[in-house]
């Protein structure tokens, strides 16, 4: 049973993951869960089409209660009533489906709204069976058993801060099968494996210091931290571009009284190069909002989710906040911003947000739900301020180069809590646990490519820990190998490593090796890397006969004279993009190791690899590059996946 924390006297409550919309998992029970009053009973009715349903239970001595719904007919809609200590909990349009936890870093996180033809993929999503849950980002040092969020239905007003992989996939599955999907999006850009793995398993792979500092390591953290801000801002200064200065607010911009009616409007939050801005730069944006009479006089809270990269923020002309051009990882921290009380009146005032941005996105990263306004400790209370802002480029200062940071200092991963083991897993998987799932997309690793030997057993683990804790067996994995990128670190031997996973039953990999961006680390292609994962789950999954799910695998080599025969699996219509002439992405190597650039040739189905460099090779392999030219595909158009043989 869920670990339900609240006190024994607390009253009844449904756990904050159910809510209108979302989707239980066909063909299972699907449990249900909450607090109330040691001993009392709660009833759970289920009412749907041609359905009707009722079950009761006893909270039991630690004020927790669960019911396992019966299996539900696919389709719906559905009403739950949750009856309690006097109160009750409806929750309404509820659908049975397919139900898929996305999970991990950036690339899973990044959004509908920044995809290639971001504009037609938010106006047609119209499929109302596919439903979202985000879960905030929360990195904690012990399990919590709550997790806030809501079920949102797919549409044009909703769907462009969905993630972007999960969605699309959600979208093949549901046009394929017929059924609703529902989404349980949790992630968190920049992040590692070993967070989102329980304490319990990720103890046994990591050392002890790593979990529990002892204070020599303390003391030598500090000062290791210390040591990277002065050696961070130093290298800033010297490599970064500089902002022009803030002109803006001589000229009034943060005033409440300032006519912005000449500037152009802007949905929030998006980054403005997905609205048309090609820039980095500062950018000044406002909104006007209708303080509540019976605010006046209290102190607010102003939430804005996480700004790229730095802001100074204004409520009606007067400085409220600000997160300052050298602040490590500012792009990844949420403003939460104090109104003093004596600011405070009812009737019109205006925020006022002045961002400056010196690298890729620049703008406001978060789900609308992160923008708003509420007297302090009155959360409940939320004035939202997502939505249309008025903006104008204050300086543009061009396209910082992508290799800007190839000499940059890196952070120390101590200082960041979402990068502490199990801290993810304690914050944004457990409380999801035992929600009826289907299975499991995973995309992460880029912020493993530093020691990337480790990974293939870690991943693994998480894996195994997740697929023990959900209780629905063995579930399927799908995960994503790491797209085409110079990222600075070797990354062929992290893929490599995330290829072990492969060695856990019921497994499979969406290989994206040719649709990467060699200087973008989150290439836009969300579509196609869905439609690979969704492969998997078409074959292997769901059973659909005919399906590939997978490009062209290794499976032997042979040397021929001067030359190495490669032969694959998955290499129906073996063949090259455009038919070209010459397999690229090979290299060869002889006895002394040293490989050198090679050509294949296809030849009935498998592919001859010579290179004038290496007479007598010995070794070949394909792809083994951060990011290769490759065009080697099968009859699917699925590309070879990267290998070595030795």
């Amino acid at each position: 049973m869920p670990g339900i924390t609240a006190s024994a006297a607390a009253a009844f409550a449904l756990a904050p993951l159910f809510t209108d919309h979302m989707v239980l998992q066909r063909g299972m029970e699907n449990p249900i869960w909450g607090r109330e009053i040691p001993g009392n009973t709660v009833v759970v009715i289920v009412d749907g089409p041609d359905f009707n349903f009722d079950i009761a239970t006893e909270a039991d001595g630690e004020g927790r209660w669960m019911i396992k719904l019966p299996e539900l007919p696919v389709g719906g809609p559905y009403t739950i009533f949750v009856d309690g200590s006097g109160n009750d909990e409806k929750l309404e349009d509820v659908l049975v489906g397919e139900v898929w936890l996305a999970s991990g870093q950036s690339n899973m996180e990044y959004t509908v709204q920044n995809v290639y033809n971001a504009k037609l993929e938010t106006a047609t999503a119209n499929n109302s069976e596919i439903r979202h849950f985000k879960v905030p980002q929360n990195a904690q040092e012990a399990p919590q058993d709550d997790i806030e969020g809501t079920w949102e239905v797919a549409s044009p007003s909703t769907v462009g801060n969905f993630t972007a992989v999960g969605y699309f996939f959600a979208r093949d599955v549901s046009e394929r099968l017929n059924v609703p999907v529902g989404i349980i999006n949790s992630t968190w850009g920049g992040t590692c494996v070993e967070a989102w793995t329980s304490l319990d398993v990720i103890s046994q792979y990591v050392d002890k210091e790593q979990i529990n500092p002892s204070p020599e390591t303390k003391a030598k953290q500090a000062k290791a931290y210390a040591d990277y801000l002065e050696i961070a801002r130093a290298w800033r200064i010297e490599n970064m571009p500089q902002d022009p200065g803030n002109f803006g607010y001589d000229k009034g911009w943060a005033n409440a009284d300032f006519d912005d009616s000449a500037w152009k409007e802007m949905k929030l939050p998006v980054y403005w190069q997905n609205r048309g801005l090609k820039l980095n730069g500062a950018v000044w944006f406002r909104m006007a909002v209708n303080i509540p009479a019976e605010w006046a006089g209290q102190e607010l809270t102003l939430s804005m989710g996480r700004v790229d990269d730095f802001d100074i923020t204004y409520f009606n002309g007067q400085v409220v906040g600000e997160t300052p051009r050298g602040t490590p990882d500012s792009y990844q921290i949420a403003r939460n911003y104090t109104v003093p009380a004596s600011m405070v009146k009812g009737g019109r005032a205006v925020v006022c947000v002045r961002v400056f941005d010196d690298f890729g996105e620049g703008g406001f990263g978060g789900v609308p739900a992160d923008m708003w306004l509420a007297p302090k400790g009155r959360e409940g209370a939320k004035l939202s301020i997502a939505g249309n802002w008025r903006y104008l480029v204050e300086h543009d200062i061009g396209i910082t180069p992508a290799n800007v940071f190839a000499g940059s200092p890196g952070i120390p991963g101590f200082t960041q809590p979402q990068n502490r083991p199990a801290f993810l897993y304690n914050g944004m998987i457990h409380a999801l646990i035992p929600y009826g799932i289907k299975g499991a997309l995973w995309y992460q690793g880029e912020q493993n490519e530093s020691n990337p030997e480790p990974y293939g057993e870690l991943v693994r683990a998480m894996i195994r820990d997740w697929r023990n804790r959900f209780g629905v067996g063995d579930f399927p994995f799908y995960y994503v190998q790491l797209a085409a990128f110079n990222s600075g670190h070797p990354w062929a031997p992290l893929r490599e490593q995330q290829d072990a996973a492969l060695a856990e039953p019921n497994t499979g990999r969406a290989l994206a090796i040719d649709i990467g961006n060699a200087v973008d680390i989150h290439p836009r292609n969300k579509q196609e890397v869905a439609r690979r994962l969704a492969l998997n789950a078409f074959a292997n999954t769901y059973g659909i006969e005919g399906v590939e799910f997978s490009g062209p695998v290794f499976e032997s080599a042979s040397i021929e004279g001067s030359a190495i025969r490669i032969r694959f699996s998955h290499a129906n219509d073996l063949h090259t993009l455009c038919d070209a002439p010459i397999v690229t992405g090979f290299e060869l190597a002889g006895a002394d190791g040293v490989y050198h650039p090679a050509e294949g040739r296809i030849q009935k189905g498998e592919v001859l690899v010579t290179s004038e460099a290496v007479p007598q090779p010995l070794y070949v392999r394909y792809a083994w590059a951060d990011a290769p030219v490759v065009n080697l595909v099968n009859g699917e158009g699925l590309p070879a996946a990267p290998f070595r043989t030795r």
